[in-house]
């Protein structure tokens, strides 16, 4: 196994999942008192009191993991990749298995550890071949984190690392879970998550292409409680552009409101376009919908975001920007 290739896959499953750690929204935005708010008749009920929590979270997982998504796959440094395969391969044929363990220090403060296991002692990315990822309150621009996240290599097409490849590894994030703490705006928002997920990342001349499939995600932030299941991400990159689509169920509780939201970004198509490297799209577009309504998230040039709630026989139009909604 090509000892940096493996690591490769390793940040872009931590971010999409990282991304959907971002799930809970924070809290309930109208006023805090759980105490007097009626049981929901049907699912989860969004209200323009809850809507921007909503949006937040049914957008995290785009938000945060399109952003690096394949960027890893087209940028890494050739002379330390070529000495990192020699080293590799030296130990390899030295043991019937090989083992590689290294702690690297985090941008900000605290360390995290890899652990590559080549199955097979074939010095190259392979069926079988297993990255683990330990972090000790890695601070990382600002999100810090702490756990582990392992990753399975289940199929293998072509050479990973070369121009034309596919494959596929088994994401599992184990109990207690990986916890992360971000700060916007003086708050600190810290949230977890243990679960299941499967991915994909496919390479071919027009850009790279990652599907994150997942099965069973869950967590909380606060006394918000998320549970992601049958989501699938699929995002591609192509030069400076981005487009990320997203489709799925999250089960979301915000105080006493409780029930599943469906996300849909592909009946009709309408994934989100991310040009230059921007933090937000300027087009596409997510439709919510929930226990009394939809909740349609449309993205507009120069970061603006359309919501239009129509629920319960009623439409209305707010007007917000991405960042203000995801505090980027």
């Amino acid at each position: 196994m090509k000892h940096s290739n493996i690591k490769m896959l390793a940040p872009i499953a931590i971010s999409a999942l990282l991304a959907a750690c971002g799930g809970g929204g924070g809290g309930d935005s109208s006023n805090g008192d759980t105490a007097t708010k009626p049981t929901p008749p049907q699912g989860f009920q969004v209200t323009a009191d809850n809507q921007d929590n909503v949006a937040k979270t049914a957008l995290s997982t785009i938000n945060n993991s399109v952003a690096s998504i394949g960027s890893q796959l087209v940028s890494s440094d050739s002379t330390a990749a070529t000495v990192d395969n020699r080293r590799f391969a030296a130990a390899a044929n030295m043991m019937p298995a090989a083992v590689f363990q290294n702690t690297f220090p985090c941008q900000a403060g605290g360390q995290f550890t890899t652990k590559q296991d080549d199955a097979d002692n074939s010095s190259t990315v392979s069926v079988g071949d297993n990255l683990g990822i330990a972090y000790d309150n890695c601070d990382n621009n600002g999100v810090v984190i702490h756990g582990a996240i392992d990753l399975l290599v289940k199929n293998v097409t072509g050479q990973v690392g070369s121009s034309t490849y596919a494959v596929q590894a088994a994401v599992n994030v184990p109990a207690p879970g990986l916890t992360t703490s971000k700060t916007i705006n003086g708050k600190t928002e810290t949230t977890s998550a243990a679960g299941q997920s499967d991915l994909v990342i496919s390479r071919t001349a027009a850009g790279v292409k990652t599907e994150l499939t997942i099965a069973n995600l869950q967590g909380k932030n606060g006394n918000d409680i998320w549970r992601y299941s049958d989501m699938k991400l699929v995002s591609t990159k192509s030069g400076t552009t981005r487009v990320a689509q997203l489709d799925g169920m999250i089960h979301l509780t915000l105080g006493s409101n409780t029930g599943d939201l469906k996300l849909n970004m592909s009946a009709p198509s309408t994934p989100f376009t991310f040009s230059s490297g921007q933090a937000y799209p300027d087009s596409g577009e997510m439709r919510v919908t929930s226990g009394n309504g939809t909740l349609t998230l449309t993205a507009q040039p120069n970061g603006i975001l359309q919501m239009k709630l129509e629920t319960n026989g009623q439409t209305s139009n707010k007007v917000a920007t991405w960042c203000s909604i995801m505090g980027c």
